[in-house]
């Protein structure tokens, strides 16, 4: 035998091993695809028959449609500042209430201003606070959304570029 013909039996022999192996890894593939198909279903004789009478009687009710007015009431795209403050002050306690310093974080991707002050420190809509880079004042912010204890703000007065992600910010004593 010529090493032509030796190389030429093992490539006929790699080949009839990858068709093994693709019929084996498409019998696997079927088997798992029928067994997962008949594990999701599962016929109502073998539930629980507390389950299948829920569902019977699930079935059999009927949804009343509601009023366009009580559709509305239910739904409230505003939130309730005082009720957020008061729940805010149980959770956070005395010393985040009375909290004067916090951190402007600027998110440089979409030019948003965060700072970690909020309503629970006596901030509103409108409010100003001093920017500090360390110890030197660098300029103004003003709250534009208001949340418990964080608020979105946009720069007014501000001296140098901010190429900085973060600062610090307190509330000005007025």
């Amino acid at each position: 035998m010529s090493m032509g013909q030796k190389n030429i039996k093992k490539i006929f022999i790699g080949i009839i091993f990858l068709a093994i192996a693709g019929l084996c890894l498409g019998v696997a593939w079927n088997l798992l695809r029928e067994s997962a198909s008949s594990a999701a279903i599962i016929p109502p004789e073998n539930l629980p028959s507390k389950i299948v009478n829920e569902v019977v009687d699930n079935r059999e009710k009927t949804v009343e449609p509601q009023s366009e007015p009580a559709r509305e009431s239910e739904r409230s795209d505003s939130i309730d500042l005082a009720i957020l403050v008061k729940n805010a002050q149980t959770l956070y306690g005395q010393e985040e209430i009375d909290r004067k310093e916090g951190v402007l974080w600027i998110d440089q991707e979409q030019s948003r201003f965060v700072i970690t002050l909020g309503a629970v420190q006596g901030l509103v809509k409108g409010s100003e606070l001093s920017v500090y880079n360390g110890n030197k004042a660098i300029g103004k912010v003003k709250v534009e959304t208001l949340l418990d204890v964080v608020s979105y703000v946009e720069p007014i007065d501000i001296e140098e570029l901010m190429k900085d992600n973060y600062y610090n910010v307190i509330i000005d004593s007025r």
